[in-house]
């Protein structure tokens, strides 16, 4: 096995050369060099966009429990997909998302603009995105405590989930 780095473009493995990217699309997960996951945020925000939408011009026709509905099947999936691991991104990168879910709010109490809107969360049962992180990655820990996976990151796992669980 030989592995070389002849510049910073393009990395040569048994001969074989392999261009270097800035980002690579891998399982709907987009990772650029720096670990930034900006674009994926980025990405994620297109789809939700066009997905609320469809929710938006169908607000007139339908009650408000297909609209939350077709929330949770279109756009609730990506937010959750993989957001243990990138929604660890600063609040400025995540921002967008959460401009998402704020649009959605607005949509379903039919809420003007610049409304505060926090009151509406907590009655609709949405979880802002940075929630979202957090629930999600203790699940993520508790799965790996409960089976057993890193014994050797048990007590590591019980302080995070001990701390977590006092924050609730």
């Amino acid at each position: 096995f030989h592995f070389q780095l002849v510049n910073t473009s393009v990395v040569n493995i048994n001969n074989i050369c392999i261009n270097r990217f800035n980002s690579v699309k891998f399982l709907v997960i987009i990772i650029n060099g720096s670990l930034s996951w900006l674009e994926h945020i980025n990405y994620i925000s297109c789809k939700v966009t066009k997905n609320l939408g469809i929710i938006y011009r169908l607000k007139l026709k339908f009650p408000n429990f297909i609209l939350y509905s077709l929330y949770n099947s279109l756009v609730f999936p990506y937010f959750i997909y993989c957001i243990s691991i990138w929604g660890c991104s600063p609040k400025s990168h995540l921002h967008i998302l959460k401009l998402n879910q704020n649009f959605f709010v607005r949509i379903l109490f039919n809420v003007i603009k610049f409304h505060p809107i926090t009151f509406y969360y907590e009655s609709s049962n949405i979880w802002p995105i940075e929630d979202l992180h957090v629930l999600y990655s203790l699940c993520f820990f508790f799965k790996l405590y409960k089976l057993n996976y890193c014994s050797h990151l048990n007590d590591y796992l019980n302080s995070f989930i001990n701390l977590r669980l006092k924050l609730f």
